[in-house]
């Protein structure tokens, strides 16, 4: 078993993705803060590349307004190998997999 998050800004033209983090060990009842920006965690997590190009989390900063967020958390019936490399892929890589989910949403703003 393992868990994923996908963060994203639900307000851009793109749909600007933050955070996707999975293969998140079963076992796991929390996140550390201050996760390093890299593709491959000690505990066997892998992030994606946000869109700004970079691996992990990437906070929110909309130019300005008040911006959506949503949170969306998975629990799946395995990891995934080899880890996909965007978005799109870990959606279809999770087809089949998923056990359970949930959603959050949160707004912010300046």
């Amino acid at each position: 078993m393992s868990f994923a998050l996908i963060m994203h800004d639900t307000d851009t033209p793109m749909d600007f993705l933050h955070w996707a983090i999975l293969n998140v060990p079963g076992t796991a009842t929390s996140l550390a803060e201050h996760i390093p920006n890299k593709a491959t965690l000690e505990d066997g997590s892998a992030q994606l590349r946000n869109s700004s190009g970079s691996f992990g989390y990437y906070n929110p900063c909309p130019p300005g307004g008040v911006h959506h967020y949503q949170f969306d958390f998975f629990a799946l019936d395995t990891g995934l190998n080899p880890v996909p490399k965007n978005r799109d892929a870990l959606k279809r890589a999770m087809n089949g997999h998923v056990i359970a989910r949930g959603q959050y949403s949160g707004t912010f703003g300046h």
